[in-house]
Order: C-alpha cells, then sequence, then structure tokens
C-alpha cells in the first residue's frame, strides 16, 4: 500500500513538472534551463539573519537545563559501559562454575560407579565363601 502510494506521488509530481516544463516553452517562450538558473540563482541571494536574546531566568534556566542533561547523558553512558563490562565478567564466572558442577558431577558418577564395583566384588566374595 506504501510503496503504491509513494509511486502514485512521484508520478504525479513528475506529471506536474512536465506539464510546468511544457506550459513554460508553448505558452511562454521560456527555455526550461532559464527557469533552472533563475531558481538556483534565487537560492543564492538569500539574506540571512540572526536575532539574539538578553539573558533572562528563563533562557539561563534553560541553558542550565541542557547542561544538565547532558552530564545526565554522559553518567548513562559510564554506567552502560560499566554495566557491560559486569556482564561480561557474570558470563566468564558463569562458564567457570559451569565447569566446575560439571566436574564434580563427573567425580560423583564415577564414584557412584566405583560404589557397585566394589559392592559387586564385595558380594561376589562373600557368595563364594558360602
Amino acid at each position: 500500500m506504501r510503496k503504491k502510494f509513494l509511486f502514485n506521488l512521484i508520478f504525479s509530481l513528475l506529471l506536474f513538472l512536465l506539464f510546468l516544463f511544457s506550459y513554460s516553452w508553448i505558452f511562454l517562450k521560456v527555455n526550461p534551463g532559464e527557469i533552472f538558473k533563475y531558481f538556483f540563482a534565487s537560492l543564492g541571494s538569500n539574506v540571512g539573519v540572526s536575532v539574539s536574546v538578553p539573558v533572562n531566568p528563563y533562557n539561563k534556566l534553560a541553558t542550565e537545563l541542557r547542561e544538565w542533561q547532558s552530564q545526565l547523558e554522559e553518567r548513562e553512558k559510564t554506567l552502560n559501559q560499566k554495566e557491560a563490562d559486569l556482564a561480561a565478567k557474570k558470563y566468564v564466572q558463569g562458564e567457570v562454575i559451569l565447569k566446575l558442577i560439571l566436574a564434580t558431577l563427573i567425580i560423583i558418577f564415577v564414584l557412584l560407579l566405583l560404589n557397585f564395583y566394589f559392592d559387586f566384588k564385595s558380594r561376589s566374595f562373600y557368595f563364594k565363601k558360602s
């Protein structure tokens, strides 16, 4: 839907420009190149104006607010960096803890197998005696 709208908008603008150039060429006897020259020349002839407001409590408060906002943004950036560093450390610590848990489980499994083995040996020893 949006692509169709954009296509129709661009198409209608191009038709309008085509109509404008053909109108200027046929009825006004003006070359479209001259229209462009005039348009770009008028763009360069704009005059700049600068206005300033004397310091009062309201604009002073606004500048202080902007400074405070920038300080808060800097603090937020440092906090984000610290959080990222802590997250990386937690990930490494999590890997170490996971490896320790796996090693402990393997040791317990080996001890369980040894227990079964020694139990089997002791039962077979008692059954051979009787």
